[in-house]
């Protein structure tokens, strides 16, 4: 594998390939639900059906000799959000440092489609990569995900293969996404489930919650909701502050206020969070985000530099902060199953949490037997969230079996 193949796979996320049938003669269309994207594959080009982490698509120029041109088509997640020009300024530092006597061609603004964003192009001094050039195209599709598309061209190709390039570029539209499996029903299930609430909803008291890993405490968060009103939708407001030490590794503190209307579709929230890395690095994030008619609407700063975005959510989307107001609601029916579509407001891609409401159990603890309200979240990278709430509906404890922090209420 030559070093810009080595340097691309590092930028590509998590995912699976696509693939599909390209013709000789001319472009061909190609499509994916999964991915949400639609393009045109260049005429001549032959799809690569190796499988490779987040690869979309990924295409090559027949070459009997030499370097053989090809086009990659990725997605690249990010854990902290962050903006066009601030990860432009990390890509092209990491350029310089991982190439060999590098030589940037080129650093320019550019459109994917519909999607600003950059292309920086690179080639290496050093004899046995000089006769290559890279072009890396990154095009935020939200603060927290990218759509990459990279062009790997032989020096002496490399002007007429930029304008494949363009054009590849220029063909990119983004389209809705599939839903998992089984999310509509679950969905329904949620309509279903809320129409049925007809008993009101009485805010437990404020919930004082110790973070522990292992045996040692690390956090704390507390939980607060009281009945409210916003654009004459009643519902419950959230108070949420959580803040976690972990020594020289770290620490960071968020704020989170929210409304949820009893019918979600009023939604509001505002964050602020602040971060400090196992390096030192202190990073803030702050947003005010508004769900109404199905519409998000966001405004924020990420580390200083201001962000706004509009975007379509999912029928019954509840902003991730509120998801934990509408389990204790949903408790009053008992048992039952639910597909919750949750959102943040740094990413525009949902994620659809499968919500068991597993009823009432006794649960035996220092020689006692109380009943708890038990709720199971299955998450989509495969860990099962279990949250555990009293006959009052306050939060008692919550585990995960991704083997991660433990919530327990304080005594």
């Amino acid at each position: 594998m030559s070093r810009t193949l080595r340097l691309t796979a590092l930028l590509v996320a998590a995912g699976i390939s696509s693939a599909a049938q390209a013709g000789a003669g001319q472009d061909s269309d190609f499509e994916s639900a999964d991915f949400g994207i639609k393009l045109k594959i260049p005429k001549g080009w032959n799809i690569d059906a190796t499988r490779q982490a987040g690869v979309i698509l990924k295409l090559n120029l027949p070459a009997e000799t030499g370097i053989k041109p090809e086009l990659l088509i990725y997605q690249a997640g990010f854990s902290d959000p962050v903006t066009a020009g601030q990860y432009r300024e990390q890509l092209r530092h990491f350029l310089q440092t991982a190439y060999k006597e590098p030589w940037m061609l080129e650093d320019r603004v550019a459109k994917a489609g519909p999607r600003d964003g950059f292309i920086l192009g690179v080639q290496s001094r050093a004899v046995n990569d000089s006769e290559i050039v890279s072009h890396k195209g990154l095009f935020p599709v939200s603060p927290r995900r990218f759509l990459g598309v990279d062009g790997v061209f032989p020096k002496a190709q490399d002007e007429a293969l930029v304008k494949v390039y363009e054009g590849l570029l220029a063909s990119i539209e983004l389209i809705p996404k599939r839903l998992p499996v089984g999310a509509e029903d679950g969905i329904k299930q949620l309509d279903e489930t809320l129409k049925k609430l007809t008993e009101p909803f009485i805010p437990p008291p404020t919930d004082e919650i110790v973070i522990s890993l292992g045996e040692k405490e690390i956090g704390s968060q507390t939980i607060s909701f009281k009945t409210a009103m916003r654009d004459g939708a009643a519902g419950f407001s959230v108070d949420l502050f959580t803040k976690v030490d972990l020594g020289e590794d770290g620490r960071s503190e968020v704020r989170a206020k929210g409304f949820l209307s009893n019918d979600l579709l009023i939604q509001w929230i505002e964050l602020a969070e602040t971060r400090a890395g196992k390096d030192k690095r202190v990073q803030s994030f702050t947003a005010t985000a508004t769900l109404a008619n199905g519409e998000v609407k966001m405004e924020g700063r990420i580390n200083g530099e201001k962000t706004a975005s509009t975007f379509k959510a999912p029928n019954r989307a509840v902003f991730s902060e509120l998801t934990d107001l509408l389990q204790r609601r949903l408790m009053a029916n008992g048992k039952g199953f639910v597909v919750v579509p949750s959102i943040t407001a740094f990413d525009h891609d949902p994620i659809f949490l499968k919500v068991e409401l597993g009823g009432v159990h006794k649960m035996k603890s220092e020689d006692q037997t109380t009943e708890v309200n038990v709720v199971y979240q299955a998450r989509e990278d495969g860990s099962l969230v279990t949250y555990w709430y009293d006959t009052e509906r306050r939060l008692s404890r919550v585990t995960s079996s991704a083997q991660g922090p433990v919530f327990k209420r304080k005594k």
